[in-house]
């Protein structure tokens, strides 16, 4: 991690990472040293990064209307780009019963996440979600459909596979660490 993002924070004195990992920080740990990035390791305080950021989305979009702008330019805008990068994204938004004590969090962690992926973009915030098996139980359908690029490593099966992006590719992929395929709306990396 720490090469990977550090030349990340370099490539762009206009960059903020607000990293959330469910697992006690552990997968983040190397992050928090940085300069430019929130790591957040609590359901509770992922919701309120989340309901942050979500502010912030609306203020850029009062500013983007004031200056008669369509979206943010980082250094035209002297803005940070926000990038929201949850780890086993499946924790936080797992289908939960009512009566779960995390019915509420994780029900507004859905629906603020929900927003950042459908306005996100335009506001230069974007989401990255990690998970170790996509489903509509595992990331809402609403939330998967406005993700427009993923990325995904070898499968064990077919079905994995064509979870993650449409197809078999995955399950096919050479045993290489690292070995990925890149997708976005449009075409297919390997």
């Amino acid at each position: 991690y720490p090469r990977w993002s550090e030349w990340l924070l370099k490539s762009s004195d206009h960059l903020k990472l607000e990293l959330i990992d469910l697992k006690g920080g552990l997968e983040f740990k190397d992050f928090k040293a940085l300069p430019n990035v929130n790591v957040t390791s609590s359901l509770f305080d992922a919701v309120a990064m989340l309901k942050k950021v979500v502010k912030e989305m609306d203020a850029r979009f009062k500013f983007l209307e004031k200056n008669g702008d369509r979206s943010i330019n980082p250094k035209a805008h002297h803005l940070c780009r926000i990038v929201i990068g949850i780890d086993e994204a499946s924790v936080l938004f797992s289908k939960v019963s009512k009566d779960h004590s995390d019915y509420d969090l994780v029900t507004e962690a859905r629906i603020l996440a929900e927003k950042i992926s459908k306005l996100g973009r335009a506001a230069g915030i974007h989401l990255i979600l990690a998970t170790q098996k996509i489903s509509k139980e595992s990331i809402d359908t609403r939330i998967q459909e406005n993700i427009t690029a993923r990325m995904c490593f070898k499968t064990g099966t077919t079905e994995g596979s064509v979870r993650a992006i449409g197809n078999a590719a995955a399950a096919h992929l050479e045993n290489i660490p690292g070995r990925g395929i890149w997708q976005t709306c449009e075409r297919l990396v390997c």
